[in-house]
């Protein structure tokens, strides 16, 4: 479905949302769950387009659920740049340069999804405009992982925040913290995303916002931080564990 012009989300991709900028050539955002190549290379060639147009894929961040198609698609498509932040990445023992988290999934030769390897091509930083639709810029905004960063395509005024929001139907929030979430970080990153001006919010848990985006997500913001916090794990765990026997939430 596409968002925004050259903005499209493969709907049909399991796990977190998989979404695609379409330009002179074509870039994923995350890759959800194992399984999702043929997926992917079908929307791609539903719209007109050839999978081998597909030159880079950014992650979000190194959780599986967002990487777990990378090696499928790497092998599909032997000209597919991933792109990480490099804390969210390790260098094994023959000097390949991971994307792993807790350098365990996605860091080992076994056929077993989560685990296969995930080798990253390139680095994203911080204040990189990457030369798509018009510039894309990485934002660094660590907290949920290390190397968490958001994208935000100025033109089109659209963020992509990874997993630093979720929107699980009723309830838009933060998501339960994880091993290797730093809580200090997680709420200056979540700061700066209110500081933002955006109208549509590609979100990978939960339905896109396509209207007021900033505003929903800057009320959310400012009661994360004041609420304390057994009052936020009581909002958001009974939801998520809901979520996860859920779809179909309407965007919003």
């Amino acid at each position: 479905m596409e968002i925004a012009d050259g903005v499209h989300r493969v709907y049909a991709a399991r796990g977190p949302g998989v979404y695609l900028l379409a330009d002179d050539d074509l870039t994923l955002i995350d890759s959800g769950f194992p399984g999702n190549g043929p997926v992917i290379a079908e929307y791609v060639a539903g719209m007109g387009r050839r999978p081998s147009e597909l030159k880079r894929l950014l992650l979000t961040h190194a959780h599986p659920d967002h990487t777990g198609s990378v090696p499928e698609l790497k092998a599909m498509l032997p000209g597919l740049r991933v792109m990480a932040h490099r804390a969210d990445t390790h260098r094994d023992g023959e000097g390949r340069t991971l994307v792993s988290y807790l350098k365990v999934f996605g860091a080992t030769g076994l056929p077993i999804p989560f685990l296969r390897r995930v080798e990253a091509d390139a680095f994203l930083e911080e204040g990189q405009v990457l030369p798509i639709l018009g510039g894309l810029v990485v934002l660094h905004t660590p907290g949920h992982t290390p190397g968490s960063v958001c994208f935000y395509l100025e033109s089109r005024r659209v963020l992509f925040p990874g997993d630093n929001v979720v929107n699980l139907g009723d309830y838009v929030g933060a998501p339960v913290p994880v091993p290797g979430t730093n809580l200090r970080q997680y709420e200056a990153s979540l700061r700066r995303i209110a500081s933002m001006e955006f109208d549509i919010a590609c979100l990978a848990h939960g339905q896109v916002f396509r209207s007021n985006a900033d505003r929903r997500i800057r009320r959310m913001v400012e009661w994360h931080l004041s609420a304390p916090a057994w009052l936020r794990l009581a909002r958001v765990m009974p939801r998520a564990l809901r979520f996860g026997r859920q779809s179909g939430f309407r965007e919003t």
